[in-house]
């Protein structure tokens, strides 16, 4: 009998515009970020101009195995993932700490994968596992829905479960996958 394996949380398909995926795979400038031991290193390695401060705001995801990688701010999540599903996505933001870089911010704001709060999770632990100091939560949460009445793809603001493109009530519960 095979052990089956539990998986690490849910794992977030790209469902942002398909040009977008069609880009993914043409190879971005990515990292892990305990691959880079300072902010100099971080720079070099994704192609950064120069910071104006000892901050650096990047695009993260964590892959479907845990591992999370980095790139440029301006990337598509979905390059970074190189198509592929996530555990979580979004922004960090980093600064040097002893030793290595420590992650100060980070959100789940990503509409090519709309992750849900709870992606906190594999954040966290993707973090954890690499020995990053980091956030207890993120910073800026934000929910995301489809649309059912006219398919767009929503953010709720203040609780405020109502589309701005059609006015349509919004779904309580996450609605861009299979149901689970």
């Amino acid at each position: 009998m095979t052990e089956r394996v539990k998986p690490l949380g849910r794992v977030y398909e790209y469902i942002g515009p398909e040009v977008l995926r069609a880009d993914a795979k043409a190879g971005i400038p990515k990292c892990r970020l305990r691959d880079c031991p300072d902010l100099a290193a971080l720079v070099r390695t994704l192609e950064l101009a120069e910071p104006n401060s000892d901050e650096v705001t990047l695009t993260y995801v964590v892959d479907a195995g845990g591992v999370l990688w980095i790139a440029d701010r301006h990337s598509e999540h979905v390059a970074c993932a190189r198509g592929r599903g996530v555990l979580a996505a979004g922004e960090l933001t980093v600064t040097p700490g002893r030793p290595g870089l420590k992650v100060i911010e980070a959100t789940n704001q990503s509409t090519g994968y709309c992750p849900e709060p709870g992606s906190w999770e594999a954040l966290a632990k993707a973090l954890d596992s690499e020995g990053i100091p980091g956030p207890s939560r993120f910073e800026h949460v934000f929910v995301f829905r489809r649309c059912t009445a006219c398919g767009a793809t929503a953010i709720v603001k203040d609780e405020f479960f109502e589309c701005a493109e059609c006015g349509d009530a919004l779904s309580a519960d996450w609605n861009f996958g299979p149901a689970e």
